[in-house]
């Protein structure tokens, strides 16, 4: 039997739904008000899911990346605000997905250059040219 990743406990239709939620629902709230809107919809959410911890701090990690590099997403056109909303291209979120709910828990608190994500989203866009994430 072998020992489920990362991602096997969080896959890519959950943590990008999950990730579309909380950038539409929490992107105006400061740090503490997002993290306990976060732990209610995970609550409220998946009540049975033996990982809500471990994808809750995976989840808050990349919101809180995201709000920080918003900017420079911008600007190399993976994301595009729209007043109060903002859409992410799909090779973005791939990349997100796999640095976030792929790297090990110690590291979800570092700050990590945005020219890894950048590289890892044309990466995405190489592999699945029509926006597929996986």
């Amino acid at each position: 039997m072998s020992i489920p990743t990362p991602q096997d406990r969080y896959p890519a239709y959950r943590f990008l739904t999950d990730l579309r939620w909380v950038f539409a629902e929490a992107a105006r709230l400061s740090v503490p008000e997002r993290q306990c809107l976060v732990a209610d919809y995970y609550r409220k959410t998946y009540p049975q899911d033996p990982h809500s911890v471990e994808n809750q701090r995976r989840l808050l990690a990349c919101a809180d990346y995201l709000w920080r590099h918003l900017q420079e997403f911008s600007v190399e056109h993976w994301l595009h605000q729209h007043g109060d909303s903002c859409t992410m291209s799909p090779h973005l979120e791939g990349a997100l997905y796999r640095l976030f709910a792929g790297c090990q828990l110690e590291y979800l608190g570092h700050d990590l250059p945005i020219s890894k994500i950048l590289d890892m989203a044309e990466e995405q866009q190489r592999l699945f040219p029509d926006g597929d994430t996986e």
